[in-house]
């Protein structure tokens, strides 16, 4: 997702994205990127039925207890297509996640949505409690392999 500033100019997606969490908007950015995502992904799966499609969703999203239930409604609407959705968050958002936080992602899990993390910090990785909170991609920079 990418917007055009006054001068035409592209703002880029993870600029964007920090601005409509610095304006309090990213979990109904969130919530309108998923919407108009699954019909299009329901079409795509037709097609290609393993495909995943990777929606990026800020912590907003999953603090906030009603931002969370529209998503998941959003989710459970599209039962059909929801196990090839992967939810994408920040390493870092994951601590940033409160308890209620936590157990919508355990509830984003039931319903069969996968998640994945980007830009993970390899200090202090516990693979184990990732795989538990639904977690099976991660987003690596290559470059931190040798450290």
């Amino acid at each position: 997702l990418s917007m055009s500033d006054e001068a035409e100019n592209e703002v880029p997606h993870h600029e964007l994205m920090a601005k409509a969490e610095a304006n309090g908007v990213r979990a109904r950015l969130d919530y309108h990127l998923l919407r108009q995502v699954l019909p299009v992904f329901r079409r795509l799966r037709l097609k290609h039925g393993a495909m995943r499609l990777f929606v990026p969703v800020g912590t907003d999203s999953l603090n906030a207890p009603e931002s969370l239930a529209r998503l998941i409604a959003l989710l459970e609407e599209a039962r059909d297509v929801a196990p090839g959705i992967v939810l994408e968050i920040a390493h870092e958002g994951l601590g940033l996640l409160s308890a209620s936080g936590i157990e919508g992602l355990a509830r984003l899990g039931r319903l069969g949505t996968t998640m994945a993390l980007a830009r993970v910090s390899l200090t202090g990785l516990d693979l184990m409690a990732l795989r538990q909170l639904g977690v099976r991609f991660l987003d690596i920079d290559s470059r931190t392999f040798e450290q």
